[in-house]
């Protein structure tokens, strides 16, 4: 029993670190929030590594919803764990009052909550990219979700669209340099595979444009090697998007 115990112990200290330097840089810290994010998700899957792991992500809500005042943020937050981790995990795991409202439903009234958010955010110009990167694993997650709708993919892409229209080079928060290239570009390639709706796949791939349009003097090798693996997809339309 030792080893699983050290095991345990070791990721609990690294866990610890990391929410440590989250809690005391505060909005310093929003830079490297989306790589932190990128790389906390994968071990949400990790029974041993979920509870630190959640507890992580949950402390980051408070820097990237810093201007909301009631629950809106950990809202998010709690159905991106939902939706990314093994469900009889969440139920063990999870405070049940996160855990009352049906999963679709949440989904499906989380997105528009959102919509407006950005919308919101937008109006008063608190929009930052940091919301974005926070909340790209969730859209992943509804996307690849057996479930996904027309309806949740075009509220996807319109809340992005937000995002795109923030984004300005003399704008420290809204930089093109901090788009998050790698994961939109297979977000909105995903979106193309998945949806059925040509209006869906057309949208996907405007948006795909708009973002090489974006980010095209910040791209890096990794960015062009996705567009370049995903010639090579068995459906017309994400091939066609590689190549617009």
């Amino acid at each position: 029993t030792a080893f699983p115990i050290k095991i345990d112990e070791d990721a609990k200290n690294v866990f610890e670190i990391f929410t440590n330097i989250v809690k005391s840089t505060q909005e310093l810290f929003i830079p490297y929030l989306g790589e932190l994010v990128a790389h906390i998700w994968p071990t949400l899957k990790s029974p041993v590594a979920f509870n630190y792991a959640k507890d992580l992500y949950i402390a980051l809500v408070p820097i990237v919803f810093m201007n909301d005042k009631d629950t809106f943020g950990y809202a998010i937050a709690y159905l991106a764990v939902r939706l990314n981790s093994d469900p009889s995990t969440v139920q063990q795991q999870l405070d049940k009052c996160w855990l009352q409202e049906d999963l679709l439903v949440a989904i499906e009234r989380l997105l528009a909550c959102l919509y407006e958010n950005t919308q919101q955010a937008k109006k008063f110009n608190q929009l930052s990219i940091a919301r974005l990167d926070y909340c790209l694993p969730l859209f992943k997650n509804i996307v690849s979700h057996s479930k996904c709708t027309n309806e949740w993919t075009t509220s996807i892409l319109n809340i992005c669209r937000e995002y795109f229209s923030a984004v300005s080079t003399s704008d420290p928060d809204n930089h093109p340099s901090l788009l998050p290239r790698r994961d939109l570009i297979r977000l909105f390639l995903d979106i193309n595979a998945v949806s059925k709706s040509i209006q869906v796949q057309n949208d996907a791939s405007e948006m795909l444009e708009k973002l090489c349009e974006l980010f095209c003097t910040y791209e890096s090798d990794d960015d062009i090697q996705v567009l370049l693996d995903n010639l090579q997809s068995s459906i017309p339309s994400v091939r066609e998007s590689c190549v617009l």
